[in-house]
């Protein structure tokens, strides 16, 4: 894995992937190495901004190591740093301090359970997340519950609902404009035994303090429970 430094890149391409929302490419510099689930604070270089605003922020990386580019993912909002991730063109730059994080770990047991209850973007590290267990054939239950209030909004949604993980993986789409959002009953009832699983939080504060606490209520221990805190 890289040292922890600043990284220059340049902008390979933007691409809309669902309402409000786009990946990012940026190219890779040569040496800069990571984990998946790793994040990186990504920051659009001075002068290029003329505002007051914090022009970095931390983004999860959206690609696999494997892979020769970086990608990220983000959501419109009234932010000037949001609104000029949407503006971005090609070939400008932008710099990116990391890697940082350990939220997934390195090594995983073949026959772990994991359920990933995710919302929004939070759904950047998921698609590496499910290569690595693809390509360490995962013996293992994948649970992905991905929560969103409607469904222009819900990211990768064809990829994740195709993704080759075999019979042991379920995609639960949950749409809280429509129905209810996700508490412990629903989780339990995907599931089973709620302490057979590992459970891995991605979103904002809000449901992370949502799912801690439904998890908790159902008696799942605290070990088991993993948080990528993006918001």
């Amino acid at each position: 894995m890289s040292i922890k430094k600043d990284w220059a890149a340049k902008v390979l391409k933007r691409e809309k992937v669902a309402n409000k929302t786009y990946e990012l490419t940026v190219s890779k510099p040569e040496g800069f190495e990571y984990e998946v689930g790793q994040y990186v604070n990504f920051k659009f270089p001075e002068p290029y901004f003329e505002t007051k605003d914090n022009m970095m922020r931390p983004l999860s990386i959206a690609s696999h190591p494997k892979e020769d580019v970086l990608k990220f993912v983000v959501r419109e909002s009234e932010s000037d740093f949001k609104k000029m991730y949407k503006e971005i063109k090609t070939g400008d730059p932008v710099s990116l301090f990391g890697p940082l994080g350990n939220f997934i770990p390195v090594e995983i047991p073949k026959d772990q359970n994991i359920a990933l209850l995710i919302s929004g973007i939070g759904i950047a590290p998921v698609l590496p997340f499910f290569k690595k267990l693809k390509d360490e054939k995962h013996e293992g239950k994948i649970k992905l519950f991905y929560s969103n209030r409607t469904p222009d909004i819900v990211t990768y949604d064809k990829e994740l609902e195709n993704y080759p993980l075999g019979d042991n993986y379920e995609y639960i789409k949950v749409l809280t404009g429509v129905q209810k959002r996700i508490d412990g009953d629903f989780i339990e009832a995907h599931v089973g035994d709620l302490n057979n699983y590992v459970y891995y939080i991605v979103g904002t504060k809000d449901f992370i303090k949502s799912m801690r606490t439904a998890l908790k209520d159902k008696g799942v221990d605290n070990k088991k429970v993993k948080i990528d805190n993006f918001g």
